[in-house]
């Protein structure tokens, strides 16, 4: 069984072309309840537990902003090969400039703002639903 199907998850969306981004309903065998996942195929390629937020003028947030960014930071390190791939996906659709030093930074207050927007779905057996009478909430901590 692949993770996502062990894991349960909530699908939000591609976020960049070839790219999804997935959240664990339950444990899985890699993934536990909560986490988030980058996702390629079948498997995430990168499993992190923080939830993204975006950046912020006022110093209040870009300080809470910081917090969590210094916590995603070592749970996106993967392998170099597929980071290398995950910035090759953004900058190939203009989206990041190599020049700019800070990916992970980008990439944390992209997905904040992708999972703002992003409607979640439920599959179960093939099948869209909504799970009405689940005490998860996507947004949850």
């Amino acid at each position: 069984m692949c993770e996502m199907c062990s894991a349960n998850v909530i699908y939000f969306g591609e976020f960049i072309k070839g790219w999804h981004l997935v959240r664990a309903r339950k444990n899985g065998r890699v993934m536990k309840k909560r986490d988030w996942g980058l996702v390629r195929a079948n498997d995430p390629e990168f499993i992190f537990s923080t939830i993204p937020v975006k950046d912020h003028d006022s110093d209040s947030k870009h300080n809470k902003f910081l917090d969590e960014l210094v916590k995603f930071i070592p749970e996106i390190k993967n392998t170099p090969g597929m980071g290398y791939k995950l910035v090759e996906a953004f900058t190939s659709q203009n989206k990041y400039k190599r020049t700019d030093p800070y990916f992970e930074y980008f990439l944390f207050d992209y997905l904040a703002k992708f999972i703002q927007k992003a409607k979640a779905s439920y599959r179960k057996s093939g099948v869209d639903w909504m799970d009405k009478n689940s005490d998860f909430s996507i947004r949850k901590t």
